[in-house]
């Protein structure tokens, strides 16, 4: 039985290290999920002390905890590919670039995953990813191609695992990508790639509570409103691949 503890978009917010390797180290989850996004949030586009103590603490939880699995989010590729977006540091260009090389760094000399720090990752039938695998990019990534027996490479799970984890800069810039895709703004769920046997598990869009609908568990409740304020519940996901199932962590503060 795995189960895995959700760390869901950080955005400067290196506290959440410190809760999640207490949790982990309370023995409820077998190891942990970063779902991406480490840099960016409102109004610190200046706040290069910020940008380091983060990358930083998130060296050291890779080092403390090499069973972590890694997603690449938006913030994080935006950097490593210079494409800007709203939030991208100009300032912290340097900062994030070195310090994203350095995490990876850690990461492949501690990790025997494959990918150590990817698009996608995935434990038992559950996915995880930044924003989802949606149906139309697992379509787009594969277009019309075939197995020798006429049946779609979009039906092979391992095809788009591998393709969506090589996958090019222009493809994943696009808005139906896993690094971008907002399937809760209109919860066409039925639009996610297979939905029928795989849990998808994701963050980038704020929600106000951790929430799950059909195959889709939405965890990236630590984002703020632009004033500072808190704009969901703070809590993390602990996910049962086995059962695909979940469970909100239980907090020494509680």
């Amino acid at each position: 039985m795995s189960k895995v503890l959700v760390i869901p978009d950080i955005h400067l917010k290196p506290r959440m290290f410190d809760r999640a390797a207490a949790i982990l180290k309370s023995g409820q989850a077998n190891f942990a999920v970063v779902l991406g996004d480490l840099v960016d949030d409102w109004g610190q586009y200046h706040n290069i002390d910020l940008y380091e103590l983060t990358l930083n603490r998130a060296i050291e939880f890779a080092k403390e905890f090499p069973k972590t699995l890694w997603c690449y989010g938006n913030h994080d590729l935006s950097y490593i590919w210079r494409m800007q977006q709203s939030g991208y540091s100009y300032t912290a260009q340097f900062t994030c670039e070195s310090g994203l090389k350095s995490l990876y760094a850690v990461i492949c000399r501690s990790s025997d995953h494959n990918p150590p720090m990817g698009i996608v990752q995935r434990v038992d039938n559950v996915w995880f990813s930044h924003a989802g695998v949606t149906e139309d990019y697992a379509l787009r990534l594969v277009g019309k191609n075939k197995h020798k027996d006429g049946t779609s490479w979009a039906n092979d799970e391992d095809t788009i695992f591998n393709f969506a984890n090589d996958d090019n800069i222009h493809s994943l810039w696009e808005e139906d990508s896993p690094v971008w895709a907002r399937p809760q703004d209109t919860w066409k769920t039925t639009e996610m790639y297979k939905d029928d046997k795989i849990m998808q598990v994701v963050g980038h869009t704020p929600m106000r509570e951790i929430t799950f609908v059909d195959n889709l568990l939405s965890t990236d409740v630590f984002s703020t409103c632009q004033d500072g304020t808190p704009f969901g519940e703070r809590r993390f996901a602990i996910v049962d691949t086995e059962k695909q199932s979940w469970e909100s962590a239980k907090e020494e503060y509680e």
